[in-house]
């Protein structure tokens, strides 16, 4: 297993998709072909490159991801697992099948890869059947055992491959456990695969030794895979089931029960500094969440099963499409900086009392009172994340209604008007004027001001206003069956109590919902939502 290092509601069925950040970048060499399956993958620390394995091969991949280059190193014995310590990888080595059975003597390897020159510098014998390794920061090895069933995690120092004694007693777990490891708390967890419920066990170690023990405060109460996440700022795990747990230095808080993202996933990768998760759905695509609150972002790679993922300076993955497998680098920049809306076609067009757009807090900023004199005081601050309905632009001030204003600050603040929905795949555009990447069918884009000819959707990105994109401002609910209007005026249908509607402009007292069609404003019949 990988090492980290100190890590609205559905209308019309039709997915609701938020992205405040430009994504999925054609990478200039394009997807790399891999024409194998890969089992395990690690990123070196220092150069732009994955190590590969295949189940049971005895070969390890070295590929550039940037430019393609490929290199291979042959294994004396066949792999399943590797990890990395600093320059070199460190691969399980098997020298005999699994057997729940078999309780004893065991025999297995560790080789060990030099990343620098890239050859296999050494093999040490261990006195187990490996199933799972982790290293901890100080170079110690720890293996689970394939085969027998309630066996010793065993630990070996990588500098001379010598075992490290512990307890039976405290190092015991059932066999063919996964294991990995936390540098934040210098811990190791563990999760059963052949017990029902699954169930994590926590380690402390120290060089080598396990200093303690204890099992996860549930037993069943969440469904659980044997495959987690650990993020790189060591605070929190993520199960494949989507269960998020907190974990914690002490006994006390640790694995605690903390979201349930709703889905399985294959992979996960973070990138903390802009906030994002990348998980990588198992029915497809790769969902794109907020670090910070779990707020579902967008999809990217929908028609493509992602298998493995990294991130550094950009989304490593590595995904099966059309029964081939590829690797693909595409750079993805967070939190792109909107483009606030002073002027425009959108706020010469309201003519309406609902709200106009929502502000969205990127920087603590204060929530303005405006006094009977003109002047403003302080009432209160805004924190980061929060969004407000904004009425009006009255100069450098957004109008978030009653008295209450919010002084425009460069990169502090985002107004978004409204979102595009993408009728036919079209194209995003650079600041620069240059394609940047393809936009699919039904994707949905913030959207910050446009004009005739464009839609400008943050950081200078845009999308040109033609056919084959439509803007809209909201949603629209029944309260109670409403009339529907022709572009005429007369009425063309019912709606029933509870059918929601896009609203792609508001007239003065008339939502407009396409076609010229509309329904009247009445807060009795209808209510509207701002998006």
């Amino acid at each position: 297993m990988r090492r980290f290092f100190g890590v609205l509601v559905l209308f019309l069925l039709i997915p609701f998709i938020q992205t405040n950040e430009i994504a999925s970048a054609e990478n200039t060499s394009g997807p790399i072909y891999l024409g194998f399956e890969p089992a395990d993958s690690v990123l070196d620390p220092n150069r732009p490159i994955i190590y590969l394995i295949r189940e049971g091969g005895k070969k390890v991949y070295s590929i550039n991801y940037k430019t393609g280059e490929m290199k291979t190193v042959d294994l004396p014995y066949p792999t399943t697992k590797l990890e990395i310590y600093q320059n070199q990888l460190v691969l399980i080595q098997h020298k005999m099948s699994h057997d729940r059975f078999n309780f004893g003597s065991y025999v297995g390897a560790i080789a060990i890869v030099d990343t620098d020159t890239f050859k296999l510098d050494r093999v040490f014998d261990i006195e187990a059947d490996p199933y799972d390794i982790a290293v901890d920061k100080d170079g110690y090895l720890y293996v689970t055992q394939g085969s027998g069933q309630w066996e010793t995690i065993k630990a070996y120092s990588l500098k001379d491959g010598q075992e490290v004694p512990n307890a039976e007693g405290l190092a015991t777990i059932y066999y063919q456990s996964t294991i990995f490891y936390n540098e934040m708390y210098n811990k190791i967890y563990t999760i059963t695969e052949e017990v029902s419920p699954r169930d994590i066990t926590a380690h402390e170690v120290n060089i080598g030794t396990l200093i303690s023990g204890y099992d996860s405060p549930y037993h069943g109460d969440y469904f659980l895979t044997n495959q987690l996440e650990i993020t790189p700022d060591g605070l929190r795990m993520y199960n494949n089931s989507g269960i998020v747990f907190l974990l914690a230095s002490l006994r006390y808080g640790d694995m605690e029960f903390h979201y349930d993202l709703g889905k399985n996933y294959n992979d996960y990768a973070f990138n903390i500094k802009d906030s994002r998760i990348y998980a990588a759905n198992v029915d497809g695509g790769i969902d794109v969440y907020s670090y910070k609150n779990h707020d579902f972002l967008y999809s990217i790679k929908s028609s493509a099963i992602t298998k493995k993922l990294h991130y550094r300076d950009g989304l490593i993955s590595i995904y099966l499409e059309n029964n081939r497998y590829y690797l693909d680098y595409s750079p993805i920049f967070g939190d792109q900086k909107a483009s606030i809306v002073f002027e425009g076609d959108y706020l010469n067009s309201i003519n309406h009392k609902h709200p106009m757009a929502r502000l969205n807090i990127k920087q603590e900023v204060p929530l303005l009172r405006k006094e009977a004199n003109g002047s403003y005081t302080v009432f209160k601050q805004l924190k980061k994340g929060e969004n407000y309905r904004t009425f009006a632009v009255e100069a450098s001030y957004y109008h978030l209604g009653g008295g209450y204003y919010v002084k425009h600050e460069n990169n502090k603040m985002g107004l978004m008007i409204g979102r595009l929905v993408i009728r036919k795949e079209t194209t995003l555009y650079s600041p620069n004027g240059k394609p940047y990447r393809s936009v699919k069918t039904n994707e949905l884009i913030r959207v910050y001001s446009y004009d005739k000819n464009k839609f400008d959707v943050g950081g200078g990105y845009y999308i040109k206003n033609d056919r084959n994109v439509e803007f809209y401002v909201g949603f629209v609910t029944m309260l109670q069956d409403t009339k529907l209007y022709s572009p005429s005026g007369e009425i063309h249908k019912t709606l029933k109590k509870g059918e929601s509607y896009r609203v792609y402009s508001i007239d003065e007292n008339k939502f407009k919902v396409g076609g010229g069609y509309y329904i009247t404003d009445n807060k009795n019949q209808v209510s509207y939502m701002k998006n």
